[in-house]
């Protein structure tokens, strides 16, 4: 039998994520992340620059299996889900505090909402590093708390 193109076999890894779209239980390898997210920010980037309201859709549409691949992917390298988390609700106090300058700029209470922007943005660099690390490890080898290797594992 013939070996599979690697074009395939990264095809394959990136659409494995919609297939087990809100499952969070077990683990993801590195091909199965790395594949599923570097397609889709291309694709919300491309999306964005030339139908814009329709990469909304798409963010709305992508963000369980999103969440729900980092999830098996930090499980993979024996890390909690929970780690998950932080980053999404940080992104939206930003964009709250963001929107709040505009309306209370110039006063105490301004003041008060870009010293917490510049608390957010710092927390938040340091979480991405993190995760950033975390997803570009290599995976337990065997089972670990969070089940048996990955199923899916890419031999190009």
């Amino acid at each position: 039998m013939g070996e599979t193109p690697v074009t395939q076999t990264v095809a394959r890894a990136a659409l494995r994520p919609l297939r087990r779209y809100a499952r969070y239980a077990g683990r993801s390898s590195r091909m199965e992340y790395w594949s599923y997210t570097i397609a889709t920010n291309v694709l919300q980037i491309a999306l964005a620059f030339l139908v814009g309201p329709i990469s909304w859709i798409l963010f709305i549409v992508l963000f369980i299996p999103s969440v729900a691949v980092l999830v098996r992917r930090l499980h993979d390298v024996d890390r909690s889900g929970w780690w998950a988390l932080p980053m999404p609700l940080l992104s939206f106090l930003l964009l709250i505090l963001y929107g709040l300058t505009g309306i209370m700029f110039g006063n105490e209470d301004g003041t008060k909402i870009v010293i917490g922007i510049g608390l957010t943005v710092p927390t938040m660099l340091a979480l991405g590093i993190t995760l950033l690390v975390w997803t570009c490890r290599h995976g337990t080898p065997g089972s670990n708390r969070y089940g048996p290797p990955p199923s899916f594992v890419a031999t190009a």
